[in-house]
């Protein structure tokens, strides 16, 4: 049986979308266009991992 799309069997790795987020929130940014950036992609790694469960 495959596992669906908000399968509560199937659980995210909390410590990698973590990690991820720390990567990117550890880049340096210049300017403000770069921090905006920087968070844009940090909310999106959220956003997907909160779909994903």
């Amino acid at each position: 049986m495959a596992i669906k799309p908000h399968d509560p069997r199937k659980v995210g790795d909390h410590e990698t979308v973590g990690a991820e987020i720390g990567a990117i929130l550890a880049e340096p940014a210049a300017d403000l266009n770069e921090e905006l950036e920087q968070l844009s992609r940090a909310h999106g790694v959220l956003r997907e991992a909160l779909q994903e469960n």
